[in-house]
């Protein structure tokens, strides 16, 4: 049994209010199937139906967006103490400058992990509240983190940026590829005669969707026999106007389908013939990877920053504007089933060779067993 414990303190497991972090539990969980000592920390919303093992749940001050909760000091207090290495997951919230008192009281390794949170897309949104928060704690924990886990060498450069001579170690997302079935059982399930383009992510401007959406009815004439699936939280409130979008222009193959349980996104994922994300950025998505677990070819915006799709002939890249998205569409529904599924086989082995969660736990266990020793 490994002697290193590790804290992951995560503000949130709803996918509504932050989508990015809700890799955090299945990281926490593959820690621990790999006899990696792992606590999680995170905010427990009435909605939040997650209760993953060796975790504690806050509970949240009347909702409110800084993820204030009245025993937020107490709980962060023993379970850092407890720990060797404190990892952050996100920026700009109270469970950070808690976890940053604390791990500089006991003198403990702080990790942070920002999870996209240094993309220019996000940067941009609400800009002098997260000054505030930079200047009032943020400042002060970033000059005592001892690492910081990119996510890709994209996030690495936005790190730099903004943190100058940043200790940085790039790990990836990781899926649970075991979990995923042979390829021949992936396709044993078969694909609709309806060939059917799926989105999962959060339904929000920042992902794309309303250009999804005017993409979509700009190529109508392509998507004869094709269906798309629209599936997430509504976290900006436009799926209505979304919808009404569609039927003003005459068309009825796609569908909103709100959240879903895992077990529909299963189910949806292994009958869908393309997968897209038209994002105007993401750190990594643990969505892509999910799909190409499953074999399915991919169509990301360049701005995804997951170029190894397209380099190794697992999906196609494209502008994230309806023009590049309408062409990236026709692209790949013109090309035949078997060429997707030659296509879809690439992204699995990709998955299967490089972003196993398995490996990922390890890997994080390792880089902090090298920065215990130093």
């Amino acid at each position: 049994m490994n002697s290193l414990c590790h804290l992951h303190v995560c503000q949130t497991l709803d996918i509504s209010r932050s989508g990015g972090l809700v890799g955090v539990v299945k990281l926490h969980e593959a820690m621990l199937r790999n006899g990696i000592k792992s606590r999680l920390v995170y905010v427990a919303r009435e909605s939040t139906v997650l209760c993953p093992a060796e975790s504690v749940g806050i509970r949240l001050h009347l909702f409110n967006r800084f993820y204030f909760g009245l025993d937020t000091l107490q709980v962060l207090r023993r379970e850092v103490k407890g720990a060797d290495v404190v990892h952050v997951h996100g920026l700009y919230t109270f469970l950070n400058l808690c976890a940053g008192i604390y791990s500089r009281r006991y003198c403990k390794r702080l990790i942070y992990h920002p999870h996209g949170t240094f993309a220019p897309s996000y940067i941009k949104k609400s800009r002098i509240k997260k000054a505030l928060v930079m200047f009032l704690f943020e400042l002060r924990n970033i000059r005592t983190v001892s690492i910081w886990r990119a996510l890709t060498s994209v996030e690495a450069m936005q790190i730099k940026s903004v943190v100058p001579g940043a200790n940085i170690v790039v790990i990836p997302n990781g899926v649970a590829t075991e979990l995923k079935g042979s390829e021949t059982e992936i396709d044993s399930l078969g694909r609709s005669r309806t060939r059917t383009v799926i989105f999962i992510s959060r339904v929000a401007r920042v992902k794309g969707v309303e250009l999804l959406i005017d993409a979509w009815i700009s190529c109508a004439k392509a998507t004869s026999g094709w269906q798309l699936l629209i599936a997430g939280p509504d976290f900006d409130k436009i799926s209505t106007c979304l919808a009404d979008r569609v039927r003003r222009a005459g068309l009825s193959n796609a569908t909103f389908l709100g959240v879903i349980s895992e077990e529909e996104k299963a189910r949806m994922l292994a009958k869908a013939d393309v997968f897209i994300l038209p994002s105007f950025g993401e750190g990594q998505s643990t969505a892509v990877l999910e799909a190409m677990a499953y074999g399915i070819p991919v169509l990301l915006t360049e701005t995804c920053f997951f170029p190894q799709a397209r380099q190794i002939g697992a999906g196609i890249e494209c502008l994230a504007t309806v023009e590049g998205i309408t062409c990236g569409l026709v692209n790949i529904m013109k090309l035949t089933d078997m060429e997707r599924r030659q296509m879809g086989r690439r992204g699995r082995e990709l998955v299967e060779n490089e972003y196993s969660i398995n490996n990922v736990a390890k890997r994080l266990n390792s880089e902090m067993e090298k920065l215990i020793n130093i």
